[in-house]
């Protein structure tokens, strides 16, 4: 359940931390067509979860306590290295590799130390407005170097839906469109899906673009074993304060030089400039390029 409460705002959904409202700027609310969700939106010919039910599979550790020489998936993809540290969850890979984590048809439960993501967002975050690019989302606690934050969520369409909403979004000069750009060396796959979280999405819906950003994403892999259709999961790249910003890089949020041992993903980056949109920045960092380009 998605609350709004207006008068001291505050955002609560689920047993999630609450998300307060801080807005000294004008009178805008959160969008009246924003809806938060807690998991994807599938829109049309787009594969479902349950067209793969049966055709996971996961390991069976004892006990349900999936240590990495001896878990199968971790054995399996990542050469029984675990993904995060077993104390903290810290992410140990570096940006670029996928996280392949265990699943529902695993013998663990969330308490795996293989599946970080899949728990609830545990950080305290805020909706802040600016007065130059309106919503942001800002840090309430110290967030350590490389922990997670949440997922990219929205609803998912096919690139060629992408496309038709893209040059609407142009139109505006805002778009929500997050292309799932990671495939494997050996696919001959030329259609990709993409993340619309224009109407449907969860925090992540407000983080702002930055030249020099705090946050880098990795492609997580657990519940589908479509890779077409992995998770897209924000990471802390630093530490972050109480108080700052969270944002990440719009066109360069993964780093396209590092391999998974097992799984290699790359992210097109051949993009010709005729084909992309320029919208102006206004992260103000050191590093500002001063305007930043959309497929």
């Amino acid at each position: 359940m998605v609350k709004f409460e207006h008068s001291h705002q505050t955002f609560v959904h689920n047993d999630e931390p609450s998300i307060p409202i801080f807005n000294d700027i004008d009178n805008q609310g959160i969008p009246l067509e924003f809806t938060y969700v807690d998991d994807y939106v599938y829109g049309e010919d787009v594969p479902r979860p349950e067209q793969y039910q049966g055709s996971i599979v996961g390991c069976n550790c004892e006990f349900g306590k999936c240590k990495a020489k001896q878990c199968s998936c971790l054995k399996k993809e990542n050469k029984g290295r675990l993904y995060y540290n077993r104390t903290t969850g810290a992410v140990n890979l570096e940006p670029g590799n996928a996280i392949i984590e265990c699943n529902d048809a695993c013998s663990c439960d969330l308490s795996c130390p293989n599946r970080v993501t899949q728990r609830q967002r545990n950080v305290s975050l805020g909706l802040k407005r600016f007065a130059e690019k309106g919503w942001g989302v800002i840090a309430l606690q110290h967030i350590p170097k490389d922990s997670f934050i949440t997922y990219y969520l929205g609803e998912i369409i096919t690139s060629q839906e992408a496309d038709l909403r893209g040059n609407k979004y142009d139109e505006v000069g805002k778009t929500y469109l997050f292309d799932i750009d990671f495939y494997d060396d050996d696919s001959t796959v030329t259609s990709f899906f993409t993340i619309d979280a224009c109407k449907y999405g969860n925090i992540s819906h407000f983080f702002n673009h930055s030249c020099d950003p705090n946050l880098v994403v990795f492609p997580v892999l657990n519940g589908i074993c479509d890779i077409r259709l992995h998770h897209i999961a924000f990471f802390a790249k630093r530490d972050i304060e109480f108080g700052e910003e969270l944002t990440f890089d719009y066109v360069g949020a993964v780093e396209p030089n590092h391999k998974n041992d097992s799984i290699s993903m790359k992210v097109d980056v051949q993009i010709q400039e005729e084909n992309m949109s320029k919208y102006e920045c206004k992260c103000r960092s050191e590093n500002c390029r001063g305007y930043f380009l959309v497929v």
